[in-house]
C-alpha cells in the first residue's frame, strides 16, 4: 500500500500541473478542449485520443502530448521503480541480491534492478562486537544513520536480523574478527537472504579510524567506523565455511594449543631439574602433567584424522600435504586447519603474506636496513611450518641443497630457515590446489619471471594487478 500511494501521488502531481496549465489557458481565452469539459469518468487515454482527433489548437496539442506521455511512460516507469522493492521480485539465482562480484562487473547474473539501469540501494550496517553486546550503526534508504544496542546472544541476533530487514532492501554488514564472539552472528547473517557480510581485519579497521584522525575509541564510535569502512572500501564478501571444515579446524587448533602447553611444561621440567634442591614432588607433578597432555594430544589427533575421513575434499588436501618431506600427520593437521579456509584462487605470494612470512622492506632515503618478515598474518601457520622446514632442510636433498645455498651466500641460519619455510608453504599451497604429491623438481622450479608464476595452479590465472 505505501508503494502504491507514493507513485499515485507522483502521478497526481504531474497531472495537476497539466490541469493548472489548462486552467490558465482558459482564462486567457485559449480553450485547449474547445470549450468542452472533460468528465472525470473518462480515462486519460481515451480523452487524449479524442482530443487528438478533434482539436487542432497548438496549446491543446501540447497538453494532450504531455498527458499521453504521463499515462503511457511515466506511470509504467513508476510501477517498475517501486515493484522491485518487493522481495519476490529479486533474482532467485542470487537469492536475495547481487553479490559483490556482480555489482563490480566481474561476473554473475544481473538482478532486476540492474537490468532496469538502476543503481542498487543497499542498507549498510557497522557492528562492533563485544562479549555481551552488539553496537550497531545502520544507514537506511533515507540516508539517516540509526543506532542500536542488542545482546550478543540468540535473542539479540534475531532482533538484529529484524532491524536490518526493516527497509526491505539488500543489506551489507561489516564487523571485525573478534575471535569467537563474532562467529555465531556472522554465520547467522550469512544464511539470511538479501544480507551479505564482510569480516574486517581489526588492524585494517583501526588504521582506517586513525586515518580519519579519530581519537575516541568506544563501541559506538567503532560501529560508525565500520559503517564508513564498509561504504568507502572495496567490499569482500565473507563465505561461511562448511560444518565439516569448522569441526576439523577446531580440532586442529585445539591440538596446537595442547602442543604449546606441553612444550611449556617440558621447559618448566627442565628448569626444575636444573636445581638440585627442587623438591621431588614438583618434578613428579610436572611429569604427570606432561604425560596427561600427551594422552590428550593423541586423543585429539585421532579425532581429527577421523574427521578428515568424513570429507573427501579435506582428505585429498591432507594427503597432498603429508607427501611433503618433514610434514607428518600432526603437522599436516595443523597446517591444513589454517589453509583450508582460504580461497582457492589465491596466489602463493598471497598465501605467504597471509602467514606473515613475506619480506618487509624498510628503505627510506639513504637508509636501507636488512629486511625481516612482516609477521602480519596467521601466527599458528608460521608455528606449524617451523619444524617441518627444519626436518626437510636436513633430510630432503632438494631442500637441503637450497638451504646450504643460502648459507653459502652468508645468510644467517635463521634467515635460511625462514626462507625454507616460505618456499615450503608455496609448494604446499600448489599441492593442495592441484591435489598433487611432492616432487623435488617442483621445489626447485621456483623462479621469478616477468608475468608468470610457475607455482600457480594449472587451471587458474593470477588476478589482475598481482605480481608473480
Amino acid at each position: 500500500m505505501p508503494c502504491t500511494l507514493s507513485w499515485l501521488s507522483s502521478l497526481t502531481s504531474i497531472c495537476a500541473r497539466d490541469l493548472e496549465s489548462v486552467a490558465e489557458n482558459k482564462q486567457l481565452g485559449e480553450s485547449p478542449r474547445g470549450g468542452r469539459h472533460v468528465p472525470l469518468s473518462v480515462s486519460l487515454d481515451e480523452e487524449c485520443s479524442r482530443n487528438e482527433e478533434s482539436d487542432d489548437h497548438p496549446v491543446a496539442a501540447i497538453q494532450v502530448s504531455r498527458l499521453r506521455a504521463c499515462w503511457r511512460e511515466v506511470v509504467p516507469a513508476l510501477i517498475r521503480q517501486h515493484a522491485v522493492e518487493h522481495p519476490r521480485s529479486l533474482n532467485l539465482r542470487t537469492q536475495g541480491g547481487p553479490t559483490a562480484e556482480t555489482e563490480s562487473g566481474t561476473g554473475g547474473s544481473l538482478t532486476l534492478e540492474q537490468e532496469m539501469g538502476r543503481r542498487v540501494q543497499w542498507v549498510t550496517a557497522g557492528i562492533d562486537v563485544s562479549a555481551a553486546t552488539l553496537s550497531v550503526a545502520v544507514r537506511g534508504s533515507n540516508d539517516v544513520v540509526r543506532e542500536y544496542t542488542v545482546s550478543n546472544d540468540d535473542a539479540g541476533h534475531r532482533t538484529l536480523c529484524r532491524i536490518l530487514k526493516k527497509d526491505r532492501r539488500p543489506v551489507r554488514v561489516a564487523m571485525e574478527a573478534t575471535g569467537n564472539y563474532h562467529f555465531d552472528l556472522a554465520m547467522l547473517l550469512a544464511e539470511q537472504l538479501r544480507i551479505e557480510v564482510m569480516v574486517v581485519n581489526p588492524k585494517a579497521a583501526r588504521k582506517f579510524a586513525e586515518a580519519q584522525m579519530r581519537r575516541a575509541k568506544t563501541d559506538r564510535v567503532d560501529a560508525h567506523v565500520l559503517l564508513e569502512f564498509l561504504e568507502r572500501m572495496e567490499f569482500t564478501k565473507w563465505l561461511a565455511p562448511s560444518e565439516a571444515f569448522l569441526r576439523f579446524r577446531m580440532l586442529g587448533r585445539h591440538l596446537t594449543s595442547l602442543i604449546v602447553q606441553r612444550v611449556a611444561a617440558q621447559n618448566r621440567l627442565h628448569a626444575a631439574r636444573a636445581i638440585k634442591l627442587t623438591p621431588s614432588v614438583i618434578v613428579d607433578d610436572i611429569q604427570v602433567h606432561i604425560d596427561e597432555l600427551s594422552k590428550r594430544i593423541d586423543t585429539v589427533q585421532t579425532e581429527a584424522l577421523a574427521a578428515l575421513r568424513l570429507d573427501a575434499d579435506l582428505l585429498e588436501r591432507f594427503n597432498a600435504l603429508v607427501s611433503i618431506p618433514g610434514v607428518a600427520d600432526r603437522s599436516g593437521i595443523q597446517i591444513l586447519a589454517e589453509l583450508a579456509i582460504l580461497a582457492q584462487d589465491m596466489t602463493p605470494d598471497e598465501v605467504v603474506a597471509h602467514a606473515g612470512l613475506d619480506p618487509q622492506p624498510r628503505q627510506t632515503g639513504n637508509s636501507d636496513p636488512r629486511r625481516g618478515i612482516s609477521r602480519v598474518g596467521n601466527p599458528r601457520l608460521r608455528g606449524a611450518l617451523y619444524m617441518p622446514a627444519l626436518v626437510a632442510a636436513k633430510h630432503s636433498p632438494a631442500v637441503a641443497a637450497w638451504y646450504h645455498q643460502l648459507l653459502d651466500r652468508e645468510k644467517l641460519p635463521l634467515v635460511a630457515q625462514v626462507a625454507v619455510m616460505r618456499r615450503l608453504l608455496r609448494v604446499a599451497w600448489v599441492l593442495m590446489v592441484r591435489r598433487q604429491t611432492w616432487s623435488d623438481e617442483l621445489f626447485r622450479s621456483r623462479h621469478r619471471t616477468t608475468g608468470t608464476n610457475q607455482f600457480l595452479p594449472a587451471t587458474s590465472t593470477p588476478p589482475a594487478g598481482t605480481s608473480p
